[in-house]
């Protein structure tokens, strides 16, 4: 309701002693949708290609622009996926959920900003050619790792051997530690992948694949077709360039 919103606004005020910047500050829509997942004890994962500054103008969806190089024919494919296109339009609409979780008081403003600049870490270590990477770890670690942090709290929690500060009422501050410091995720899922990416080991189709059995590396080729996609791959091997380190267009082998 408008007075549970202004209650949390005048809140928010007389804690940090001022009202959050138009640039941050969630919608009651917005607000509505993280209260209803917290109140539920569901993940508070939100979609950043639909969540984010100025709600009510992010009506159509942020775009994630990627390019795979297809070595059988020499040229680069433009691919767009849904989500922030870089991590400063990440780091937007992580401000927003940030804003969003204060108001509500279900997480403190440290480990938010510990798991916010944990994202930044990885972008400054791999680069923006390996963001497409970097943004899908935190997508899963939001969306499918949160829950299994948190189950598993609240088990080390009921074997009294509590951590990170877990608390039933208020059990995303915690998940949120612990996120940070789950190395083997953050490993598995940036780390590893981004490490092969860079070094032509695995593809950009194979670096961000979803695990799932629908993924196919593809069906060996055998005969003349295998024979013509082996030149076509030799001469595309000697001509094309890859995409500059700040995640532009690649540029124009032919050029």
């Amino acid at each position: 309701t408008k007075g549970t919103v202004e209650k949390l606004f005048s809140d928010s005020r007389d804690t940090r002693g001022e009202f959050p910047s138009p640039e941050i500050e969630p919608t009651e829509d917005q607000l509505s949708a993280v209260s209803q997942l917290s109140k539920t004890r569901v993940a508070p994962y939100v979609d950043f290609a639909i969540f984010g500054p100025y709600g009510r103008r992010l009506l159509r969806k942020l775009t994630l622009i990627s390019y795979q190089y297809n070595a059988p024919e020499g040229s680069w494919k433009r691919l767009e996926l849904p989500g922030p296109p870089d991590f400063d339009s990440w780091w937007k609409s992580w401000l927003v959920l940030k804003c969003n979780l204060l108001l509500l008081e279900a997480v403190r403003p440290e480990r938010l900003d510990h798991y916010g600049e944990h994202i930044r870490s990885f972008l400054n270590t791999y680069g923006a050619e390996c963001w497409f990477i970097i943004y899908q770890a935190d997508v899963r670690m939001r969306s499918e790792q949160f829950e299994r942090i948190r189950r598993r709290l609240q088990i080390d929690l009921d074997a009294n051997r509590p951590v990170h500060g877990f608390a039933p009422g208020k059990p995303w501050d915690g998940v949120f530690a612990a996120a940070v410091l789950d190395i083997s995720c953050w490993d598995t899922e940036v780390r590893e992948r981004a490490l092969l990416y860079l070094t032509k080991a695995v593809s950009y189709r194979e670096a961000s694949h979803d695990g799932t059995t629908q993924f196919s590396r593809g069906q060996p080729q055998s005969g003349k077709g295998a024979h013509n996609q082996g030149k076509k791959r030799a001469h595309s091997q000697s001509t094309y360039q890859e995409p500059s380190s700040k995640g532009g267009k690649p540029s124009d082998p032919s050029r």
